[in-house]
């Protein structure tokens, strides 16, 4: 009974910290809309997007900047 209880305290002591790892994504695709440095990227999910560090903008795929929103070139 002894070999059971260590057994059980060594395996929950190695996944305990695995579940508290929020950094694991699904691999659905859920498109988000995120800034990181100034630049617009669309991640596959908001948790890609987060692990990256990003801003979320929008959900969805980012779309181009239109020619209003471009800077005249100099």
């Amino acid at each position: 009974m002894r070999a059971v209880q260590k057994i059980l305290i060594v395996l929950l002591s190695v996944s305990l910290p695995a579940l508290a790892d929020s950094s694991a994504c699904t691999r659905e695709y859920a498109p988000a809309c995120g800034e990181y440095k100034g630049e617009q990227k669309t991640y596959p999910t908001r948790c890609v997007m987060k692990n990256a560090k990003a801003k979320w903008l929008s959900d969805g795929a980012c779309h181009a900047p239109t020619t209003a929103n471009k800077k005249p070139a100099e």
